[in-house]
């Protein structure tokens, strides 16, 4: 993907040169930027974003994507978007992101296209997963008081007693995906227990962002001693048909589709 965008940016290059013209004509040059998000000054829809000192305009017709959802497919009750743009990206905290605003502080990754008369850049498209923390490992201990494993009091702690703790992210911007077994199966957590034994651990992939603040335990009257890992997507590493969901309902998981176009 990076060669074919090196390629298609030394084209528009090309083009330029050739377009150019008395009146210094511009040429849109695709640009892909990925870093910290250092500076935002939005309005409801529109605005302008600071990444790695580049300037990036969002207009209205920039899409706002999380890994789990986008701006204009999460929606509220009347079927309009449940954010606009300033509150998808400078709206409410992220759980253990108290002193950072939305996405502030956060890593965004921005397509769009500079336009060569102007400098400027338009997004077509912000992307952010807050910060891509990623842990695989055992799974040493868990607290299970709900089929998903996602109440408002469940953990799993990965990796021995000193490990990270993960805790669901409930934020619609990013919100955590079912918990789900190797085959990509939803597991009922209280049908069955998810730690292992030595002889034969649950191994697992967990996927979100690391908390700035201290957030765990979650027991609201209990002092916060340690950060948390706060994911949206985590799965076991093993086929678990004691832990399914719905073991009486014959069920598909596709791991990998191809579409071949025909006639």
């Amino acid at each position: 993907m990076f060669k074919k965008f090196m390629l298609s940016a030394v084209a528009a290059a090309a083009l330029a040169g050739v377009c150019s013209t008395a009146q210094a004509q511009g040429v849109l040059v695709p640009v892909e930027i990925e870093g910290r998000l250092s500076a935002a000054n939005m309005q409801t829809n529109t605005g302008t974003l600071t990444v790695m000192n580049n300037t990036v305009l969002v207009t209205e017709q920039t899409e706002l994507v999380s890994p789990t959802g986008s701006r204009s497919t999460i929606l509220n009750a009347g079927g309009t978007p449940l954010f606009n743009a300033r509150s998808w990206i400078l709206g409410a905290s992220f759980n253990g992101r108290s002193t950072s605003p939305g996405l502030l502080g956060g890593t965004v990754i921005v397509t769009g296209e500079l336009d060569t008369a102007t400098g400027l850049i338009t997004a077509s498209e912000v992307f952010s997963d807050v910060a891509e923390n990623v842990v695989l490992g055992v799974i040493s201990a868990a607290n299970c008081t709900t089929v998903t494993c996602q109440g408002p009091n469940d953990w799993i702690r990965g990796n021995g007693p000193t490990g990270p703790v993960f805790i669901a992210n409930r934020n619609q911007r990013l919100r955590a995906g079912v918990i789900s077994d190797a085959g990509l199966f939803e597991i009922n957590a209280l049908r069955g227990s998810l730690v292992g034994t030595p002889e034969v651990p649950t191994t697992f992939g967990g996927e979100g962002y690391f908390s700035d603040d201290k957030i765990f335990p979650l027991a609201a009257d209990a002092p916060k001693t340690e950060q948390a890992l706060v994911y949206w997507a985590f799965e076991l590493g093993e086929n678990r048909p004691d832990l399914i969901r719905r073991p009486n309902v014959p069920e598909i998981s596709s791991l990998r589709i191809r579409c071949t176009e025909g006639d």
